[in-house]
């Protein structure tokens, strides 16, 4: 997991492939993109979309690509904790299925988050495949922000607008 400032994503240098997405994923993040899809180079793509916050979520990893997470408008909050740690609670009633064409897994079982990010308009965070994340919850500077609003299903009124950044693990 790394956890930084938007501005310091371009200092992160894993590979060549690497470099070149993150130069074409810099200048989208000024447009007022729609919510949808965005191919990028070397089998990476971007994501935008729109989430109401809520009160709590399910854990979920993936093998063959990283996220970077990252807010245009509001805040989130995002759970991390350790897959392998979530994996050994399989013996103990989690029913985790790996869906291999979306390269996800959600892990079922409640499991105590190791770490919280709060993530706003300035700041990334970059899930590794080894990092189960919890995103789309509440943001705690949104609630200090008087933007806490529920209705009965725990989620906040106020619309957040969010990129997720897939990338290849083989760049990393």
């Amino acid at each position: 997991m790394i956890f930084d400032k938007w501005e310091n994503l371009s200092n992160l240098h894993f590979s060549e492939q690497w470099d070149a997405i993150i130069s074409e994923v810099l200048p989208l993040r000024q447009k007022n993109l729609k919510e949808g899809r965005y191919d990028l180079c070397h089998g990476a793509y971007l994501n935008i979309m729109r989430f109401h916050g809520k009160a709590g979520n399910v854990y979920e990893a993936h093998r063959h690509f990283v996220d970077i997470h990252f807010v245009i408008k509001g805040g989130e909050r995002i759970d991390i904790a350790f897959a392998a740690d979530i994996e050994n609670e399989k013996a103990y009633g989690s029913n985790n299925v790996y869906e291999e064409d979306r390269d996800v897994i959600f892990y079922t079982k409640t499991y105590a988050p190791h770490a919280h990010v709060h993530l706003d308009t300035t700041s990334f965070l970059l899930a590794m495949p080894s990092d189960a994340h919890a995103p789309c919850i509440t943001s705690s500077r949104a609630e200090q922000d008087g933007r806490s609003e529920y209705d009965g299903k725990f989620e906040m009124k106020e619309e957040n607008l969010k990129g997720i950044i897939k990338i290849p693990t083989q760049w990393i």
